[in-house]
């Protein structure tokens, strides 16, 4: 793994994500190495030439522009991160991530605290909201932080209840016995979690059976919310997708058989998931 230390000209950056005002991005790269990840086109903007999942940029002076950024009016949803992973291994080290949340814990109980004085209730200050998703269970490590944000909530990746199958297709990242583990560790401690299963690989997570068992163990875990997406496959995706299955056929035709009739996947895929949800004890919301 390539780690270099770089400077960024900024932290928030306004999104095209539905629902999202603002996302941060701490890092460029990603040391998961997940086979399907669509966020391998941020490796244009760097010169690298190493491929996606091996080289992270670490943005030393991300917290310095945050806390510049932070004096402005933030409102809506801040989305920590959007193409990259907030606690992947170097931010155990680097603990931007952390710092991170501590300032814009601050910066949502100070507008919360001047929108209660009266007078003092001006238009646009009104207190952003922030949540988390990550694949990785280092995020139980700032519980303590997490605990003095008022609207936070952390939402874990998890595509396939199976290790097996995802030190396949996700093989930096923690296995979804360690995330799911996590997501109760959060649930006890009274923040609110979310589920993204995303995307749903095929032939090993898409029928109704093994979307019903994840979806109860995320319920079972604490989970308020899910929601589900479908493998987008673009080139690169496919390509990786294809190598994770070599072996498999019955895998393979069905990656094949996604590619070649999207349409009807999609059809199928939102007919396994309605199914499945009667398994659900939370909200289950398809998003693609």
């Amino acid at each position: 793994m390539i780690v270099r230390e770089v400077l960024c000209k900024s932290a928030l950056v306004k999104s095209g994500i539905p629902g999202v005002s603002f996302v941060l991005n701490p890092y460029t790269g990603c040391a998961h190495g997940c086979v399907y990840c669509y966020a391998s086109f941020m490796g244009r903007f760097r010169p690298h030439t190493e491929r996606w999942g091996d080289f992270v940029d670490v943005k030393v002076n991300f917290t310095d522009r945050l806390r510049r950024e932070c004096t402005r009016t933030v409102e809506g949803e801040v989305l920590v991160s959007s193409v990259t992973d907030p606690y992947q291994p170097v931010e155990a080290a680097y603990r931007i991530t952390r710092t991170c949340l501590k300032l814009l814990g601050m910066m949502v109980t100070s507008r919360m605290r001047r929108s209660a004085v009266p007078g003092l209730e001006t238009a646009g200050a009104s207190p952003p909201s922030v949540s988390i998703l990550t694949k990785s269970d280092l995020v139980t490590r700032d519980v303590d932080v997490l605990r003095r944000i008022p609207s936070v909530e952390v939402g874990m990746t998890i595509t396939s209840a199976k290790d097996e199958v995802a030190s396949v297709f996700e093989p930096g990242a923690p296995p979804p016995s360690r995330r799911l583990r996590a997501l109760e560790h959060l649930a006890s401690n009274d923040i609110a979690t979310w589920a993204f299963v995303g995307p749903v690989l095929p032939h090993y997570s898409d029928s109704v059976s093994e979307l019903a068992g994840l979806f109860r163990r995320l319920g079972d875990v604490g989970v308020k919310r899910i929601l589900v997406d479908k493998m987008n496959l673009y080139p690169k995706s496919l390509a990786g997708v294809l190598s994770a299955c070599r072996g498999d056929s019955q895998a393979s035709r069905s990656v094949g058989r996604a590619r070649i009739d999207p349409e009807g996947y999609e059809i199928m895929l939102k007919q396994n998931i309605g199914e499945a949800r009667a398994f659900a004890p939370c909200p289950v919301e398809i998003v693609f």
